[in-house]
């Protein structure tokens, strides 16, 4: 009995430190990549950089319930990405550690007006690679590398 009482608890804490120790940030590589389009803005509904402007470009990832497709994305400061869920469960795109959300801590869409929606679109205007996972499933991960203009 005390065997099994033993294990038990081994496997309960092993559980939780996999569910809660963030994971690592860097992405698999995905040789899909995507760059920026030069693609239209829709004024009225393309968010704003932090200085008011319109971005530059518009990129899409989808996201189909195991995996963002493309995982690795290249764009410059000032464009966006739009997450598009085509999945039947829920996306909730965050920057990662999971589940801080700390290195780019704006980019979380549970904090947006877009929280609970299939589709996310975030201005990029920090200059860096940020690593992103879908937060309710955060073995999806992927990865943003943003340049300077």
């Amino acid at each position: 009995m005390r065997n099994v009482i033993i294990i038990l608890v081994i496997a309960i804490v092993a559980f939780f430190v996999w569910k809660f120790i963030p994971r690592s940030e860097t992405a698999v590589y995905n040789p899909n990549i995507i760059t920026e389009t030069g693609s239209e803005q829709a004024a009225n509904n393309t968010p704003k950089m932090e200085d008011g402007t319109l971005p530059t470009s518009t990129n899409t990832v989808t996201y189909d319930g195991t995996a963002f497709n493309p995982a690795i994305v290249s764009v410059k400061q000032g464009d966006s990405i739009t997450f598009i869920n085509n999945s039947t469960g829920g996306m909730s795109v965050a920057s990662d550690p999971h589940p801080s959300h700390s290195i780019y801590p704006e980019f979380d869409q549970y904090k947006t007006s877009s929280k609970g929606q299939k589709t996310f679109t975030f201005v990029f205007d920090k200059v860096g690679t940020w690593g992103f996972h879908n937060h309710l499933n955060s073995s999806a991960v992927g990865s943003v590398t943003v340049t300077a203009k």
